[in-house]
């Protein structure tokens, strides 16, 4: 076997400071006896290299590595091809060869030839180091053929970029991904990752010292070292110095490799000898790591503040989303999130599941962290999946406050299953959003040792029931139902609560309202009830609505949803956050072009503070009034700004508020309306198309001129625009 060392690592890195490409590279990781030869500072690699049998690999994760002069991407291209065949008799025969790598081959001197011809007619026979892409070799049924060769002593200079290979191809997986299968034996695995660039002028600087680190393996065996440096104040303050900077320098090391070691876990597979060490570490540190754990989020676990336990507790996650439901064993941060349990469990308890509905089906039921919970189906719902844990945020943080994992699904193969989760939580019937599913009717489900949880629908729960005995129950989670919306929150959030149907009500008015403006689009679960999850983990901004799950929201805003004072008049809504989110699910993209996505949403946010908590259309509480609306307005007239650059969203929504403010929301009733009922051939493309047709069509809905008025906010009316409006009076708003 030809192990790759730190004298070929020093070789393919020869006068390499930083890489660069074009685009966005895949990442790997790497463990074994895996060589990183560029990683990023949150641990995940872009380039490494391997032994393969008797030859050698090197892989990069994006084409644009290997067909750039930017930065030093051409050197470390020649560098590879140098070092793949290096045994081979010269001049290095080469099939895949760029012009850029050709060039720099040429320039330093090396003797090479090119192979001609596409991957389906390479005799690899004839060639000694190949440059492509994995996928490309397995498209022409040669991946075999390529595998063999390589075994053999062949050198190959790959190049994946694995998630655009996975967006161009939805039958793929990464476990199917032809690169992983080539890889993965000898210690190399992509993951579904796009990256951004870290360095300045968009490049990936080479940080050398850490690059022993970014090897999953490596950073392990670190992290169970667990050494650190501590001044001793008693020594020379010259040695003080020395060891403060070799402090330093360590805890860069311990906190870089617990971040190697957590991208590990995401994707090595469970059987692999990295994973094996892994699991006897966190053993032998059990009893520690729980203590740790127990306390997750008290305050958040970093690498810095302990690099082992924020390694291992992503195994954790791993293990406790992939293990049969027998061998899942409660996790000692469970206990903080998503809390505590009590000892009641239902025997049994049945539920009725109405398959005209898609999507999550509440059943009021709650699993115990650790503990099996058996669900029974008819064989009509075999198909379906079940699942326990609301709570889908990724966790996209370099701190930890949960595991990762927050939810764990079950496919429903047999008439009974048996579930479990490592931190519990409520459990749900998914139903399949397939057409076949609508007509099968209404089916009971039989669920044994849950816990009843919280949980409250309007129209159906009696209120008696639920002051003197629903809200207390004690599952750390509730669920509150209408026919339009859910909220999954923490019980705390719902203990005191004596009306939850005004509370219910309420939001049922702010999502009618919204609905009436514009239907939700149908990637926001149209056809289902809309649903809210609160979290401890919030990865994108304060609160974010993803397209195809539940709108996220911190856990400290949940109660706010509840409390009477907000459904009414205030100066500054805390409930503005909430509709902003809600409105996301409403925007059409035919009026929201490529800058006002955090725009138009407020339209709705304003609408839900106007017409349901009764705020006046232009107070305070709508971040519009007039003054500072006329305000920014004069800005963009007189700096003749252009609209995208009228400076953050609200500064933009004051275009829509003057037109609001004028005319009211009728206007944009009819408005939205009339854009929706476009025929596909009128319908807008491009950021320019869209602010056009939204500024012609108000203007057709309220008989004035707004070309002008456009124009002064630094939109491009066009002249068709610009035609079609000149008979009516021309619109400006009033000083």
């Amino acid at each position: 076997m030809c192990v790759a060392t730190e004298a070929d690592r020093a070789t393919i890195l020869r006068e390499v400071a930083a890489l660069h490409t074009g685009g966005n590279p895949a990442s790997m990781v790497v463990w074994g006896e895996a060589t990183p030869l560029a990683a990023m500072g949150d641990g995940r690699v872009l380039a490494a290299s391997a032994a393969f049998g008797k030859g050698r690999v090197v892989v990069v994760g994006h084409g644009g590595f290997l067909d750039t002069t930017e930065a030093d991407s051409e050197v470390f291209a020649a560098n590879a091809i140098a070092w793949l065949g290096a045994r081979a008799k010269s001049p290095v025969r080469v099939a895949g060869l760029s012009e850029v790598i050709a060039t720099e081959l040429t320039r330093r001197g090396v003797a090479f030839t090119r192979v001609e011809g596409g991957i389906k007619k390479i005799d690899l026979a004839q060639v000694d180091v190949v440059v492509g892409s994995p996928q490309a070799w397995t498209k022409a049924g040669r991946e075999e053929e390529l595998k063999t060769w390589l075994a053999g002593g062949g050198g190959a200079l790959l190049a994946e970029t694995a998630w655009g290979v996975l967006q161009l191809n939805k039958d793929l997986t990464i476990d199917t991904l032809a690169a992983n299968r080539l890889l993965e034996p000898v210690g190399v695995r992509f993951d579904a990752h796009a990256n951004s660039p870290e360095g300045k002028n968009k490049a990936y600087p080479i940080d050398a010292a850490l690059l022993a680190l970014a090897n999953a393996d490596e950073a392990l065996r670190q992290l169970a070292n667990e050494s650190t440096f501590e001044v001793d104040a008693n020594i020379p303050e010259k040695e003080q110095a020395a060891n403060k900077e070799r402090a330093k320098a360590r805890a860069r090391e311990l906190e870089f490799a617990a971040k190697v070691v957590g991208s590990a876990f995401e994707s090595v597979p469970l059987e692999s000898q990295f994973v094996k060490h892994a699991k006897e570490m966190a053993a032998s540190h059990r009893e520690r790591l729980d203590g740790v754990y127990a306390k997750l989020g008290m305050p958040r676990l970093t690498a810095k503040t302990d690099p082992l336990a924020r390694a291992l507790i992503d195994l954790d996650s791993r293990l406790a989303n992939e293990l049969p439901a027998t061998d899942v064993k409660a996790h000692a941060s469970s206990v903080m999130f998503p809390g505590p349990v009590g000892k009641a469990r239902e025997a049994s308890a049945t539920i009725t599941i109405d398959c005209a509905v898609p999507g999550w089906h509440t059943t009021g039921l709650y699993a115990a962290p650790g503990e099996i919970v058996t669900i029974g189906v008819p064989d009509a719902l075999v198909g379906a999946t079940i699942q326990v844990g609301a709570w889908r945020d990724p966790h996209e943080h370099a701190y930890r406050v949960r595991l990762r994992h927050g939810l764990r699904r079950f496919a429903i193969t047999n008439p009974t299953t048996a579930v479990a989760s490592a931190i519990g939580g409520p459990i749900y019937i998914d139903v399949p959003e397939d057409a076949a599913w609508r007509g099968k009717g209404s089916h009971a489900v039989k669920i044994q040792n849950a816990l009843r949880a919280p949980h409250f629908k309007l129209g159906v729960t009696d209120l008696d029931a639920w002051k003197n005995e629903i809200r207390t129950l004690e599952a750390p989670w509730a669920e509150m139902e209408t026919n339009n919306l859910i909220f999954t929150v923490p019980s705390d959030a719902i203990r005191t609560l004596d009306r939850p149907d005004l509370a219910m009500q309420h939001w049922d008015k702010v999502h009618e309202a919204m609905q009436s403006l514009e239907p939700r689009t149908p990637n926001h679960w149209a056809d289902r009830p809309y649903r809210y999850v609160a979290d401890v983990s919030v990865s994108w901004g304060y609160m974010y609505c993803p397209s195809d799950g539940p709108i996220v929201i911190p856990a400290s805003a949940a109660a706010d949803m509840f409390i009477a004072e907000n459904f009414g008049v205030t100066k500054e809504s805390k409930l503005w956050g909430h509709y902003h989110e809600m409105g996301h699910s409403h925007q059409n993209p035919l009026w929201t072009d490529g800058t006002t996505g955090e725009v138009t949403v407020n339209i709705f946010t304003v609408y839900a503070l106007h017409m349901v908590n009764g705020n006046a259309i232009d107070s305070e509480a709508t971040r519009c009034a007039p003054k500072y609306a006329m305000e920014i307005f004069r800005r963009q007239r007189d700096e003749k700004r252009r609209f995208e650059d009228a400076g953050g969203p609200f500064e933009s929504l004051q275009f829509y508020a003057l037109l609001w403010q004028a005319f009211g929301f009728d206007a944009f009733h009819t408005t939205f309306d009339a854009i929706r009922a476009l025929p596909s051939d009128q319908r807008p493309k491009g950021d320019d198309e869209e602010r056009n047709r939204f500024l012609l069509t108000f203007a057709t809905t309220v008989k004035k001129n707004l070309g002008p008025y456009g124009e002064a906010w630094g939109i491009k009316v066009s002249d068709a625009t610009r035609e079609a409006m000149k008979g009516w009076e021309v619109w400006m708003p009033e000083e």
